[in-house]
């Protein structure tokens, strides 16, 4: 029998080949999952430490629009006449 100009059959390569991964497949995924979970984790990891640093950041440029409103507001306004 042909399928798409493959010659298909039961010749001992075929029969071997799948049977080959009938008993490798689940060893295979179970290595593969592992290689993923590692991957996935690696990523989450990344993004909780951009997250801190960003909190960080945000939290530095508070500050720093904090004091320079209040430099702002004692400049506008005289020392007896502070809101």
């Amino acid at each position: 029998m042909n399928f798409a100009g493959v010659k298909l059959g039961w010749n001992l390569g075929s029969v071997a080949l799948g049977a080959g991964a009938i008993l490798l497949g689940p060893t295979l995924l179970t290595v593969a999952g592992g290689l993923a979970k590692s991957i996935v984790k690696t990523g989450i990891k990344g993004g909780i430490m951009l997250y801190d640093k960003g909190v960080e950041i945000a939290a530095g440029a508070k500050e720093t629009m904090e004091e320079l409103t209040s430099e702002a507001k004692s400049e506008i306004r005289p020392a007896g006449k502070a809101k």
